[in-house]
């Protein structure tokens, strides 16, 4: 995880080639410069683990508060307790 703040972000420019693809970490940022023809097509893939992402949040290095939603939470998981059905009482 991003555990050390930079105080200078820093920029590098990547000259893309066909068929070859960029993988990257979620917490560098990232940006795209104007183009100057054609077409510009991403893929976007997100890959991330709620078990990790519950200890410490990717964007804020803080331990989530989680907030009741519909849907999936933003990756975000509460762990619920299991219940021994063969030894409840």
């Amino acid at each position: 995880m991003r555990q050390v703040v930079q105080s200078q972000p820093s920029y590098r420019e990547h000259k893309h080639r066909p068929t070859y693809g960029l993988l990257h970490r979620g917490q560098h940022k990232h940006g795209a410069m104007p183009i100057d023809e054609g077409e510009r097509y991403n893929l976007i893939i997100w890959m991330r683990s709620s078990k990790v992402r519950n200890q410490l949040c990717p964007m804020c290095d803080q331990k989530p508060t989680l907030v009741r939603t519909v849907g999936f939470g933003d990756g975000f998981t509460k762990e619920t307790k299991t219940v021994d059905v063969c030894c409840a009482s």
